[in-house]
C-alpha cells in the first residue's frame, strides 16, 4: 500500500506490533471483525519511519511506515464516536470534503437510533 505525494511515495511496512502493542491481537475483537466485515471501525494509531529509500535513476522517494501501537475502539462507544468525529475533522481541514466514505454515512454505528451523522456544517 502506497501514495505518491509531492515526490515521495508513501509506503506502509507489512509487519504490525507485537504483542501488547498490536490491539489488533484480541481473539474476540478478531470474531467481530469477522462476523461484520463491512463494518467501518476506528483505531488509534502511532507509527514512525521505518525506512527512507531513494531511487537514482527515477529520483523517486519512498518513506516506509511502521506502525508502533494501534489500539482499536470498542463498537458503540463514545470513544468511537470522538475518534470518528475527530477523522472527519481532521480530514475537512486537509482536503475540504467533508463526508469521509464517498456514498455512505460516516456514522461508525449506523444501527444506533440517536442523530450522530458525521458531516461538518
Amino acid at each position: 500500500m502506497s501514495e505518491e505525494m509531492d515526490g515521495y511515495k508513501i509506503a506502509l511496512g507489512g509487519n504490525l506490533p507485537k504483542e501488547q502493542a498490536n490491539g489488533w491481537s484480541d481473539p474476540e475483537l478478531a470474531d467481530d471483525m469477522f462476523r461484520d466485515r463491512s463494518r467501518v471501525r476506528y483505531a488509534v494509531v502511532a507509527y514512525n519511519v521505518n525506512k527512507y529509500t531513494e531511487k537514482v535513476e527515477t529520483e523517486g522517494r519512498i518513506l516506509t511506515l511502521q506502525i508502533k501501537r494501534v489500539e482499536p475502539t470498542d463498537a458503540g462507544t463514545d470513544d468511537e464516536r470522538t475518534l470518528s468525529e475527530l477523522l472527519l475533522k481532521l480530514f475537512e481541514e486537509r482536503t475540504g470534503q467533508t463526508t469521509l466514505f464517498a456514498g455512505q454515512d460516516n456514522d461508525p454505528d449506523p444501527d444506533d437510533d440517536e442523530d450522530d451523522a458525521k458531516t461538518i456544517e
